[in-house]
């Protein structure tokens, strides 16, 4: 941890204060308010230490960078970049490519990471994933190396991973809406007040269908969105005849309403908020490979243009068709701008 801190500039007293902090930790354990003895903690930090998760994504750049520069760990080409690694937290995600070659390189990385930073990897609990692999070479790549091989799918920040690019909405969409269905059954015998009723699902449900939308900005099909508000209504009227309009009760409080959750505007507002990131000065890397694949265009000039006037895009990604259509579907409402481009002569 020395020499990371070393590496990435810090200054000498503040390097001596963080390994002061972390040469000899130690803690005390408090139990129905009784402390007990001092112990040494002798492999990672305290509990809740504030510390302790900016240390470790300095401490695991160094994997990191071993891996982005070895070229015999061959990643993703998109365009003139090469795509390897996903980092968040202590969260890594691979993809490689020519697996055969990549897989003792990235093995071995990992293996001489584990032995100079003393934090071994689980290799055995490494969910992998093989796309398009003939059925020979992953026969032997199974063999040789004892990941947790999945043929369905691996998790990564709470989000599956299909193989099959058809099964997105099945593995995250669907499964959530089910678990939500299931739980709003087993609150139904709870007594609590329609108000009640309503902020439980605010506080409880709408966080999860909300992580999933932001994370999945996909266009998903308005019947498993509108089945999902109707559990949520069922819910918090007690499997009754709602009293009031859903419309009056999801307004504003200003219009009168009590802001009750609208699925379907969450769910537009979620792919408006990804879409947004693609007009940011600074844009974040993932648009890069949007870009790549609508060679010859600007993705805001493209936004700008009238559907209508819009070139084909044949190469286009999905999520950027998905794009266009809620932008298209909903630009009027939102935003005030004029149905003629301002570039129309």
């Amino acid at each position: 941890m020395d020499r990371v801190l070393n590496k990435f500039g810090f200054t000498k007293d503040l390097i001596k204060s963080i390994m002061a902090l972390y040469a000899s930790p130690s803690a005390r354990v408090l139990n129905s308010g009784f402390l007990s003895k001092t112990f040494n903690i002798t492999n990672g930090t305290r509990q809740g230490c504030p510390l302790s998760p900016l240390l470790y994504a300095l401490v695991l750049e160094p994997l990191a960078q071993a891996i982005r520069q070895n070229d015999l760990i061959r990643g993703v080409q998109i365009g003139p970049r090469t795509f390897k690694l996903n980092l968040f937290a202590d969260d890594i995600l691979i993809t490689i490519t020519e697996p055969l070659d990549s897989l003792p390189s990235l093995h071995a990385a990992l293996t001489e990471y584990g032995l100079v930073s003393y934090h071994s990897l689980n290799l055995p609990k490494t969910q992998a994933l093989a796309l398009g692999l003939h059925p020979t070479d992953l026969r032997s790549i199974k063999a040789r190396y004892s990941f947790a091989w999945n043929d369905q799918g691996i998790k990564y920040l709470g989000i599956t991973l299909p193989g099959r690019f058809d099964d997105i909405i099945t593995a995250n969409h669907k499964k959530v809406f089910a678990e939500t269905r299931s739980l709003l059954l087993r609150w139904r015998s709870v007594r609590l007040s329609w108000l009640g009723r309503a902020a439980a699902v605010k506080m409880t449900i709408l966080p999860k269908l909300l992580y999933v939308f932001r994370m999945l900005p996909i266009l998903v099909p308005k019947p498993l969105l509108s089945a999902v508000q109707r559990d949520i209504s069922s819910f918090i009227w007690n499997g009754k005849r709602p009293r009031t309009p859903f419309k009056v009760l999801s307004a504003s409080l200003v219009d009168g309403g009590l802001k009750f959750p609208q699925i379907l505007a969450y769910h537009k507002a979620a792919i408006i908020a990804s879409l947004s990131e693609s007009l940011l000065p600074h844009q974040p890397l993932w648009t890069y490979i949007q870009s790549i694949a609508i060679p010859g265009h600007s993705f805001s000039s493209l936004l700008f243009t009238p559907s209508k006037s819009r070139p084909a895009l044949p190469t286009a990604l999905q999520i950027t068709r998905w794009y266009f259509t809620v932008w298209d579907r909903n630009v009027r409402a939102y935003t005030s701008l004029h149905p003629l481009s301002l570039a129309t002569p």
